[in-house]
């Protein structure tokens, strides 16, 4: 690490490789598996240099096509680059038109780009760098076959991405739109560009030994992974409160949406037994005031009960 940030303070251009990426890297006993360590050079991206540049390009292609590209960027950068590729084999993404090296070296300089898409708005976005990219695709496959829109995002390159306008990223990563990141490292890897009220499937552990293919299936690293854990977020999504459910019973409460959106509406008796109906651990007897909170056809729901008409909803 002293010899990078010197170069980066420097800003000579030195073309650092890196290998072995992940946890699959041995099986005859604990290895290092360098799970954290793309998280460490990837800080240097967010360090600036005298002349106000990032640093230092770090990137992690997705397949052969990318790491083609990522290498042009190498040779034509003044900076310092860090390549850091696989252990084990890589399919190659699909190409959306013609041909996916065409497609890979002329996105490449934006550092993420949509790599698959559906048509209108997706109802997630994936975004991975690296070997995940692959496996984001497999999973997509899965959800596109339920009806559900996906976008997969190639990142393999933070600091060119964050370089591009604030339009064009959030056209990649459009506001509102549930995210979902997986990679091979720790979770914090992919945190600027998921968000906090995504999902990030990673590693925060090391030293398991084992074939990398068990380890993927230990470690949840597949396409029915991707599948059952986007299923899962879409399912706790609020969904828009039909007001008129809202009654004007003595029954008072706040609600949470996903986190984000309150509103402080007095619920209907119908609304609220459907609540407390899916094992909310709240009592309103008319005199007590209670807490719950529960997973049902609106999302996750806080509630606030107080001083309410409401002894025939106990639970």
């Amino acid at each position: 690490k002293p010899v990078v940030r010197l170069s980066a303070l420097m800003r000579l251009h030195v073309i650092y490789i890196w290998t072995h990426d992940s946890f699959r890297v041995g099986e005859d006993g604990p290895t290092h598996q360098p799970v954290e360590q793309e998280a460490q050079i990837r800080l240097m991206e967010h360090l600036h240099n005298h002349r106000g540049e990032r640093s230092m390009v770090v990137l992690r292609p997705a397949d052969s096509a990318e790491a083609i590209a990522s290498w042009k960027v190498a040779l034509e950068e003044e900076r310092p680059v860090g390549l850091i590729f696989s252990r084990q084999n890589v399919d190659d993404v699909p190409a959306k038109g013609e041909s996916r090296f065409e497609e890979a070296m002329a996105e490449i300089k934006h550092g993420g780009y949509v790599v698959a898409d559906c048509e209108g708005t997706p109802d997630v976005v994936m975004v991975a760098s690296g070997s995940e990219v692959s496996t984001l695709i497999a999973g997509s496959a899965k959800l596109r076959e339920e009806g559900i829109k996906t976008r997969v995002v190639s990142v393999p390159s933070e600091a060119l991405f964050f370089d591009q306008s604030v339009e064009y990223r959030n056209e990649i990563l459009p506001e509102g739109i549930v995210r979902y990141g997986l990679t091979s490292g720790l979770p914090m890897t992919l945190q600027t560009l998921v968000g906090l009220t995504g999902k990030i499937h990673g590693l925060d552990h090391f030293g398991y030994s084992a074939p990398f293919k068990v380890l993927d299936e230990k470690f949840g690293f597949s396409g029915q992974t991707v599948y059952n854990e986007v299923k899962e977020m879409l399912g706790r999504q609020a969904q828009p409160l039909n007001m008129s459910d809202v009654g004007t019973d003595s029954c008072a409460g706040r609600y949470l949406f996903n986190n984000k959106r309150q509103i402080d509406e007095p619920p209907s008796p119908k609304w609220l037994s459907t609540l407390i109906a899916h094992d909310a651990p709240a009592r309103c007897d008319g005199s007590t005031v209670g807490y719950g909170s529960a997973f049902g056809d609106v999302g996750w729901v806080s509630v606030t009960l107080a001083k309410a008409r409401c002894s025939r909803f106990a639970h």
